[in-house]
């Protein structure tokens, strides 16, 4: 996303796995991210639409709808944030995913909050 707010530090999560997202909302909100997390996929474009977040971190493999997916929905509308495919796939298959997907990049999933924090302060240090 070009032009993006400095100002906004607005992250949507997207896991179906209620642990991956409640661990990743509370490590970026001690980081002083705001973060919205959902499980539900489906309802992520009106999130977005309402919500304009700067980043969007999707898991790559959901129920009803997959991340890289979305992506693509995504990016076909009026707003979209730089989207990150969260995954804790192999490396070449994220790359991949990113490429047919549109998706801005990709972030592996981690245990370690520290590795969080530094990936995501990364992204948002590119939408300056």
């Amino acid at each position: 996303m070009t032009g993006a707010d400095p100002s906004n530090r607005k992250i949507i999560v997207v896991d179906d796995s209620n642990t991956v997202r409640t661990w990743t909302k509370f490590v970026l909100e001690k980081a002083g991210y705001q973060v919205i997390a959902s499980d539900n996929p489906v309802l992520v474009p009106n999130i977005v639409f309402k919500e304009r977040p700067a980043l969007l971190l999707l898991d790559v493999e959901m129920p009803l709808l997959d991340g890289d997916r979305l992506s693509e929905i995504l990016k076909g509308g009026k707003y979209a944030p730089t989207i990150v495919l969260y995954s804790s796939k192999p490396k070449d298959e994220l790359m991949e995913l990113v490429e047919s997907s549109g998706a801005d990049g990709y972030m592996e999933k981690t245990s370690d909050p520290n590795d969080l924090i530094i990936q995501v302060n990364d992204w948002f240090t590119r939408l300056v």
